[in-house]
């Protein structure tokens, strides 16, 4: 009967011969694949590059703040000029779809609290400048700008005043905020 539950219960010497064999196997694939397809000179390549990736974005920023200088600033529309990259094309909205302009167009934005004439030509007021891209989507320039946030009480309540050319005061119950568009990289 002794005999009978060590064949039923025990692993034989020669299953476990074949078991490390198989387990040798494996890790002899294993160690060839990390070592030779190059997974850890994968891994060291990804790591480069982010690094890469990372130094160029914070010189492109940096470039990017270097070249809104007090020359960008326009001083009939208090603010920046929007600055576009290749494959930026600057659009406006008249008659009721998008139209492709031109940088050098003063219809193409303005965002002060009331009209601007520039040359011939009158600038609605409020009017964002738009750009497209060569894949359709579209972003708006939103110029360096500062504000300040007041809490009012009920009794000081106001509304719509403005105040200065460039800055805007708007006011509820709950308080109110002043926006100053800034000149360069201020």
């Amino acid at each position: 009967m002794n005999q009978r539950i060590n064949k039923e219960n025990g692993i034989t010497l020669i299953a476990l011969v074949i078991t490390i064999i198989i387990l040798l196997i494996l890790a002899v694939v294993s160690i060839n694949l990390v070592m030779n397809s190059g997974i850890i000179k994968r891994a060291e390549n990804a790591v480069d590059k982010y690094a890469k990736a990372e130094d160029e974005e914070k010189s492109a920023l940096e470039a990017f703040l270097n070249g809104q200088t007090d020359e960008t600033y326009e001083e009939e529309k208090k603010v920046n000029a929007p600055v576009l990259k290749t494959g930026m094309t600057p659009v406006k909205y008249e008659g009721g779809k998008w139209v492709d302009t031109t940088e050098d167009d003063p219809e193409w934005y303005n965002y002060l609290d009331e009209e601007v004439k520039i040359g011939e030509k009158t600038v609605e007021a409020k009017k964002w400048a738009n750009v497209r891209l060569k894949d359709g989507s579209m972003f708006v320039w939103i110029p360096r700008y500062a504000y300040k946030i007041t809490k009012l009480t009920e009794s000081s309540y106001t509304e719509g005043i403005v105040t200065g050319e460039y800055t805007g005061r708007y006011t509820n119950s709950a308080g109110s905020i002043e926006v100053v568009y800034l000149k360069g990289n201020t």
